[in-house]
């Protein structure tokens, strides 16, 4: 087993790593609350028009209109993401996402990175890679199969709307802190 840094990471699906670094613990379900509360989302939409300096009524009016178009979406973005990872509980390291089932971890996931300031390593290995194609999404390799061109789309998303070029998917095996 090899150690790797979770960021320029060049694993084959298969091999088993080791890898440490700053985590993001992401519960789906606690942040569709969130969001579809609203609540949270027009606190921080407040906050961000009260940040606004400046006397010109258009300008911000203009400027609040794009604030407004900023979070517009996000409710949408949560529920894609949510559609899309069969798991409602994941760690990212760098690029690389973690399935987490909270049955096996000796704490809550919401204060793990509150508990143990936010590092970890993670013992497993790599089920997959997918790479951010947005702009050449290959559905003519799949006309065949409508499953596979769905399966593509769903796939090439996912890194996008975490913010990823890449995501490597991580079967652990230990994580520890």
């Amino acid at each position: 087993m090899e150690d790797k840094n979770a960021f320029n990471l060049e694993f084959g699906i298969g091999e088993f790593i080791r890898i440490s670094g700053n985590i993001e613990i992401v519960d789906i379900k606690y942040i569709e609350k969130l969001v579809g509360s609203k609540t949270l989302i027009d606190f921080v939409k407040q906050d961000e028009k009260d940040k606004i300096k400046t006397d010109d009524v258009i300008e911000r009016k203009k400027l609040e209109k794009g604030i407004d178009e900023k979070y517009k979406n996000f409710d949408k973005i949560v529920k894609t993401l949510h559609a899309i990872i069969p798991c409602e509980k994941f760690i990212v390291i760098g690029d690389c996402l973690i399935d987490i089932d909270p049955a096996y971890l000796r704490d809550r996931p919401e204060i793990i990175s509150f508990k143990y300031d936010g590092e970890m390593t993670a013992l497993g290995y790599v089920t997959n890679i997918i790479i951010s194609n947005e702009d050449d999404i290959n559905l003519k390799n799949n006309a065949g199969s409508a499953m596979s061109a769905f399966s593509e789309i769903t796939n090439s998303a996912l890194p996008t709307l975490l913010g990823k070029k890449k995501l490597t998917i991580i079967h652990a095996l230990g994580i520890y802190y």
